[in-house]
Order: C-alpha cells, then structure tokens, then sequence
C-alpha cells in the first residue's frame, strides 16, 4: 500500500494547480496533500541524513527566520500596508507557506525514492507528466478547431487557471512555460536516463514524441531552447563507436522533423515575434532592447528591480515575497511606459512584478548569504548524486528554469535535490 501511495505522489506531479487545495497563490499542487501522507506514514523509511539533507535543511530554517523576522517588524513596529488587496503579513505567510510546500515535496520524494528504487520512481513520474502532456495535446487539437473553451472547461475540472490559453496548450499545469519545465527537466531526461541505462519502458519511443510534440504546443522559448541543451548532453554521454547508430538515428529524425517543427513554432505570434526580436535588438548589441522587442521587457524590468534590492540590502534582502512592493516604490524609469508593467505598479490589477527568476529571487528576498547556501544545495545535490546521469540531464532545464519561474512550491528543484546526494552521509563512518 505504501508503494501505490508513493506511485500516486509521483503521478500527480503534473497538477500544478488543482482546483480543490486552498492554498494561497497560483501554485496549488496535488501532490502536496499526498506527500504529507507520504511522510507521515514513512518517517521511518527515510534515507540517512545526508550532506545535502543538512543544507536544504539550514536553508528552510534560515528562510522561516527571516519571514519570522519580517512578521515581528510588521506586528511590533508597524507597515501593514495593504497593496493588490493584500496585506504584508498576506504576503509574508504566503511566502513561508511555499517554502513548507517545498520541504514537504523534498522529504516526501526522497521516502519514494527508497521505497520504489530509482526504476519506478523515474516510470512513475514519466506516467504523470505524460498524462499532463495527453491534456495538452487534447487542448491545441480543440483549441484548433475553434473549441478552445470546451479544452480549458475540461482541464479547469481538475488544475484552473487565471488566463484561458487559447493558442498556447498547458496541460494539467498552471500555464503553458510550467508545463514545459515539467517536460524537460522530468519526463525527457528520465526517459533518457532509462535510455542510456538499458532499462526497459513500454512505448519508450512514444513517450518521447508525446513529450516532445507537447513542448512544442507550449511554445515556450525557455522550453526549447532547454530540449537543444539537454539533446547536446545526451549526444556527449553516448558517443562512442557501439552508440553511432544511436546518433545517426537522432540526427536523422530531428532533421526530418525539424521543417515541422519550425513550421508550427513560427505560426505562433508569440514565438515569432520573440525570435525576430532577440535577432532585431541582439544585431544593435542591446540587451534590453532584445528583451524588449521580444515581449520580454517586463521580464527585464524584473530582473533590473531585483538586482536593485540586492544592492540596497545585501544581506537579508526585503523578506520572502515582498519583492514585489519593492518594484512599485521604485519601478526601472524606462519601463513604466509598458503595459504590463502598468498593470503591475497599479492596485487595481492582480498581476505582481515578482522577480522572474529564481536567482534573483533568492538574492534579493532573502540576501546574499541566502543565495550562496542556495547555491551549495544544489552544486553538492549534484557533486555527491548517484544517479549523476540523470542529474547532467536535468541540469540544463532547471537553470533555464531559473532565469522564468522563481516559485518554491513547484515540484522541479525539490525532486533534482531529492535525486542528488541520496547516499552522501555526513557521516565518515558510513
């Protein structure tokens, strides 16, 4: 029985945001609920404490100090400014929660880790995105023939989301950039992995044209530039003269399917104009001008802010989830001309300039000393790993996933972290 509940965990994976949870935010996962059910009926399967354990450890610790901290100044000293109709304490609880939601994941997923091998848990987790995936494709088919309201009616039963996507598929996730980070650093490199190692998946060649063809009706940019990366990787792994035939396929296919592909990416508005615009401000040697005629600029501004907050406090940072109101004091001058980011400084819209990115978050949320324990997690998760290979695939997508998505309560960065370091003790005797 407590196999099946570890099975359940890892294929709910791809419901980001399912409609019965309340919790706060845009993230909801399903399998929050189940993991804790996983760790309280398993504590005693949990794996040695390990290096990495220690670190995510004094990470978590450290970000609930510092909300603590931002809550007592708010409660003892006052500033309960209320801005989106929320309160800082709103924001701040928000935020601690997130993190919870990510150490509960973290546990959870290294207890099915020991209880299922690494075999099934990578299949099982294939299994989940790859129902995510079915969802997706389901949507751009109906969203093809002019019936993209029946797609998002039926997906909303089970994950709902603020924006009805019409021309972008999402899958059971959020939006359409989640479930492409889902793609490639979950189902792609573990059907890789299986690949390299031998190990048998029914339909392996299916699952990778239906995770594939679902990141392309993604259209997401960071998505596909991740596949090229993770593709090169794979490519450095086998190549020796027993794996040619191996390369030689691949090569053949992707170039078969490679005018397909181009061709339905550039149908899309909003791949066509990111790509002609990167070109456009890259040619002028302008960075923020390729932001900016790529429907990117509102990005920049983010990530500008949040440098800015860095500089100002090094070392604590403004506290979880505040970022935000940082921007609204003192938004990139150049920027405020742009509609999104009008919609962002105004409290009559919902829409935050959070920062964007995940780096950027760390630093200026919670501060430098912040990032560099963040850092270490993950560079000792894959230094002391035992499943290396997996690692080096998922690698490539997770700091991609960096530079767009900075929300702790989705499920990528804790279940690399859970793979990493699993057998590193702290122990010299171990």
């Amino acid at each position: 029985m407590y196999k099946n509940l570890s099975k359940i965990l890892l294929i709910s994976l791809g419901i980001t945001s399912f409609t019965w949870i309340p919790l706060p935010g845009s993230v909801k996962p399903l399998s929050f609920f189940i993991a804790i059910f996983v760790i309280i009926l398993g504590l005693k399967k949990l794996p040695k404490f390990t290096k990495v354990d220690l670190l995510v450890s004094l990470f978590i610790l450290y970000a609930i100090l510092r909300q603590s901290y931002v809550l007592y100044e708010v409660w003892n000293i006052g500033g309960s400014v209320y801005f989106k109709s929320r309160s800082v304490e709103q924001d701040v609880i928000t935020s601690l929660i997130s993190i919870i939601v990510f150490y509960v994941h973290y546990l959870s997923l290294k207890v099915s880790l020991k209880v299922l091998g690494i075999h099934d848990f990578l299949r099982c987790a294939i299994y989940g995105v790859g129902l995510s995936c079915l969802f997706a494709i389901m949507q751009f088919i109906l969203s093809s023939i002019g019936l993209s309201s029946v797609g998002n009616s039926i997906t909303k039963i089970v994950s709902d989301s603020a924006i009805e996507w019409n021309d972008r598929a999402r899958g059971l996730a959020y939006e359409p950039s989640w479930l492409a980070s889902q793609i490639t650093v979950i189902m792609i490199p573990f059907l890789l992995y299986l690949k390299v190692r031998g190990s048998n998946i029914r339909n392996w060649n299916l699952w990778m044209v239906l995770s594939i063809v679902s990141l392309i009706i993604t259209f997401s940019r960071g998505g596909i530039l991740a596949l090229i990366i993770i593709i090169i990787f794979y490519f450095a792994t086998i190549l020796n003269k027993k794996s040619m035939v191996n390369v030689f396929a691949f090569i053949t296919i992707g170039a078969i399917s490679y005018p397909f592909a181009s061709n339905i990416l550039l149908s899309n508005a909003y791949f066509r104009s990111t790509y002609s615009g990167i070109a456009e401000g890259l040619g002028q040697m302008n960075v923020r001008e390729a932001f900016l005629k790529s429907n990117a600029g509102p990005r920049y501004a983010a990530w500008e802010s949040a440098l800015d907050t860095t500089v100002d406090k090094p070392i604590f940072g403004t506290g979880l989830g505040l970022q935000y109101r940082e921007f609204a004091k003192n938004p990139p001058r150049w920027s405020i001309v742009l509609p999104e980011v009008r919609y962002w400084l105004s409290n009559y819209y919902p829409d935050r300039a959070n920062p964007k990115n995940m780096i950027l978050r760390v630093s200026s949320e919670l501060g430098i000393p912040a990032l560099v324990l963040f850092i270490v997690c993950i560079y000792i998760s894959f230094k002391t790993s035992r499943y290396r290979q997996i690692a080096i695939f998922m690698l490539p997508a997770i700091f991609i996933d960096f530079m767009s998505i900075d929300s702790f309560a989705l499920i990528t960065l804790p279940l690399f972290l859970a793979i990493g370091g699993k057998y590193e003790s702290i122990s010299h005797n171990d």
